[in-house]
């Protein structure tokens, strides 16, 4: 596992070439999306890489429960060794121990707030519904703030919602990542790439409420979302709302989010 994540080599020895390890990593099959798979290996496949995959994660699987995932994106790798068929192959089915173990592991990697000591962080569970409100705020104009997405694609979704009714009804509210990435229907999924992303939205009228929500399925989830600096800006620009100011910061409500140093 580790010549693999050093490109082929190990200490001084050369294993592998680079190039015949690129290709264990890159997907041949993208024809099929959901049935990734490089050279030898599968890729970004939630059901038992768990929180750990990505477009990059390759990974194997064992008769007997075993699994093998190697996560070049932050150099970590899992090795699952198991007997699930032991005393009768009836008595488990399914990846959970895998997927178990592999979110275990993405957790453990941490994510470091976008700035100051903590972010917003919605967590890591399965069938949840996790919002992030922030109070109605007059005069305010444009949202500003910084996310981290990484989520079970075309399954669980960030989304940014208004409320012109204090909260009994919510509609989607379209945003810009990074001044050039539109998204008009307001959400976003999959893996965002391990990076932080600036977010600017235009609110639809004064005093709305907004809010982000994190929504996850049933069956696997990604490292989750994150949420750093939030602020509201007037018409000129000027800070109605920072989240930083320690007075404003406690008028955020949340519910299923926790301020998380990593």
């Amino acid at each position: 596992a580790r010549t693999l994540l050093n490109g082929g080599a190990y200490g001084r020895a050369r294993i592998l070439s680079a190039a015949s390890v690129e290709l264990m990593f890159t997907d041949f099959n993208t024809g099929f999306p959901g049935d990734e798979h490089g050279l030898g290996f599968e890729l970004y496949q939630h059901w038992y890489m768990g929180a750990m995959a990505t477009p990059r994660t390759a990974g194997h699987t064992g008769f007997t429960g075993t699994s093998l995932v190697l996560d070049p994106t932050t150099d970590s790798f899992l090795i699952v060794l198991g007997n699930s068929v032991h005393p009768v192959r009836s008595w488990r089915s399914g990846s959970a121990p895998r997927v178990a173990t592999a979110n275990q592991l993405a957790r453990a990697v941490p994510v470091r707030p976008f700035r100051g000591r903590t972010a917003w962080f919605s967590g890591m569970a399965s069938a949840t519904t996790a919002t992030l409100t922030l109070p109605r705020t007059p005069n305010a104009a444009r949202l500003e703030c910084a996310l981290w997405w990484d989520t079970e694609p075309g399954a669980d979704r960030a989304a940014l919602e208004a409320s012109a009714d204090g909260g009994a009804t919510w509609r989607p509210l379209p945003f810009t990542t990074d001044g050039r990435t539109a998204h008009p229907t307001g959400t976003v999924d999959g893996w965002s790439g391990r990076v932080w992303h600036t977010v600017s939205a235009p609110l639809p009228g004064a005093a709305t409420l907004l809010r982000w929500r994190h929504t996850t399925d049933q069956r696997y989830v990604g490292r989750g979302v994150y949420v750093d600096g939030l602020r509201l800006l007037d018409a000129s620009g000027r800070p109605v709302f920072d989240e930083a100011r320690p007075a404003d910061g406690s008028r955020v409500e949340a519910n299923g989010w926790v301020r998380s140093a990593d």
